[in-house]
């Protein structure tokens, strides 16, 4: 698995599934073994509001005073989003 970042631009903003605000200032970590599978994620999660993906290389830390404020695993993504739905009896 890569490291891949995505930020945000200033005037958007999402809630993480922790609760969290997701801002301009923090970065969202995606492990996922292709780019395009860690933007399938992102684009699944929070839509186009968003503004850029880095990798571990490209990424420049001291531009984000929050740092990594969620960090999601795209195969965990992938195995939670095709599992039968479960009935429940009534």
């Amino acid at each position: 698995m890569k490291k891949y970042f995505f930020t945000l631009g200033q005037a958007h903003t999402h809630e993480l599934p922790n609760g969290d605000e997701w801002n301009y200032r923090g970065i969202v970590q995606v492990n996922a073994k292709t780019e395009n599978q860690a933007r399938e994620l992102i684009v699944a999660m929070f839509g186009l509001k968003w503004s850029t993906s880095y990798t571990e290389e490209t990424i420049t830390m001291e531009h984000y005073p929050r740092g990594v404020v969620y960090t999601f695993w795209y195969d965990a993504f992938v195995k939670k989003s095709t599992e039968p739905v479960k009935s429940v009896g009534f």
